[in-house]
């Protein structure tokens, strides 16, 4: 019976689980919620609040390269992120990829920001 009860509990939540995505906007908003269509310019998102339209253009840009597990180096701005997944927009085209095929992320900065935390190492080694 325990076995029967845990398997139908298992399978709801499987059900009901969603993969919620979180996009950080330009002017500071942060929307959280399912993806429901996409086209070339905008993300229809399922939210709390109901069914939001986004610009891809209002979407904050942060440049990115994700080192992937087969060797791989993508580089481009990290459209929308969940627990298991991120969305990457590079030059080549939009990628949904899985958290467990890569392996590190380092944000790409302008190069006045490396040449001041440089500065700031150099003092204080």
């Amino acid at each position: 019976m325990k076995y029967i009860l845990f398997s139908f509990l298992f399978l709801v939540s499987a059900l009901l689980s969603e993969n919620l995505q979180t996009f950080k906007m330009e002017d500071g908003t942060k929307i959280i919620g399912t993806i429901i269509s996409e086209n070339d310019s905008v993300f229809e998102i399922e939210t709390s609040l109901g069914i939001v339209q986004i610009e891809k253009g209002d979407i904050k840009k942060s440049n990115w390269k994700f080192y992937m597990n087969d060797g791989t180096i993508l580089v481009g701005s990290r459209v929308a992120n969940s627990e298991t997944e991120v969305i990457i927009d590079a030059d080549i085209g939009v990628f949904k990829i899985q958290k467990e095929d890569y392996y590190l992320t380092i944000p790409i900065f302008s190069d006045r920001i490396y040449l001041g935390i440089m500065f700031v190492i150099a003092i204080f080694i």
